[in-house]
């Protein structure tokens, strides 16, 4: 009889074994992730020695200078005015949301042909930036401006075209005579620009806090993956405040 149902019995015995391999085999990932998540915390806990020779500051509140303000309201209307675009469609504000997150949630934007080859980085506190564009290949927001305006695939525009479209209206005439004694050119308008970028600044969040002792406001995981970004080296690659927090929020995400 139990020769009979003998390959009966041998498959019973295969899949009990096999359910008790799989049983055990649970039981050992969910015993090695404890230890990883108890050694990590134990990490996080143990090397603040690394945390405090590598850490960054927190972003600075900055003193408001009231004699600017014209200046700034003149700098946010240039980076609301698509006409600094060849098709008079595409604004600094259409790529770098500053009424959001300071760029945009798509993987590409696009300008004014509706292409584009980049994502761009936030506005928010570019300040503290010493290098900009993504290869870092400009060292000033002077420099930097440059850059989308020439950009056949973001505005396609030249700074000639620009000064003559606003010199025909005599509100910004007005507004740049007033405050500039030269009037409407590259230089100013690149200036009132920057001023404006300049007060684009987000002190006090959650990781600026977390910076300057309040490790209530990040979760664990965030605290750890902030130490492993210091202790892995990644820290030493940026070489300014933004790049580093670009970098760690880029990938946290």
């Amino acid at each position: 009889m139990i020769f009979k149902y003998r390959w009966v019995i041998a498959t019973l015995i295969i899949f009990g074994f096999s359910v008790y391999l799989f049983q055990q085999s649970k039981q050992h990932a969910s015993l090695v992730k404890r230890v990883e998540i108890d050694e990590g915390h134990t990490q996080l806990s143990q090397d603040n020695s690394i945390l405090d020779q590598t850490s960054i500051a927190a972003v600075p509140t900055f003193v408001f200078e009231p004699d600017k303000k014209p200046h700034i309201i003149l700098g946010l209307r240039l980076f609301l005015d698509p006409q600094l675009s060849s098709n008079g469609q595409v604004s600094c504000e259409s790529c770098h949301h500053i009424y959001d997150n300071g760029a945009e949630d798509i993987a590409v934007s696009t300008g004014v042909k509706g292409a584009g080859n980049r994502n761009s980085p936030t506005m928010f506190n570019i300040g503290l930036n010493s290098r900009f564009f993504w290869d870092r290949r400009a060292n000033s927001l002077y420099e930097q401006i440059d850059g989308p305006i020439h950009n056949p695939l973001e505005m396609n525009s030249n700074w000639d075209d620009i000064v003559a479209r606003l010199s025909n209206q005599a509100s910004y005439r007005s507004a740049f005579a007033e405050h500039y004694d030269e009037g409407i050119t590259e230089d100013t308008i690149k200036d009132a620009l920057i001023v404006f970028m300049l007060q684009l600044n987000t002190p006090d969040a959650p990781f600026d806090k977390y910076l300057q002792g309040d490790t209530s406001v990040m979760s664990s995981a965030a605290a750890l993956g902030w130490q492993k970004f210091q202790s892995l080296g990644c820290i030493h690659c940026p070489k300014d405040v933004m790049s580093v927090a670009i970098c760690f929020r880029s990938l946290a995400a």
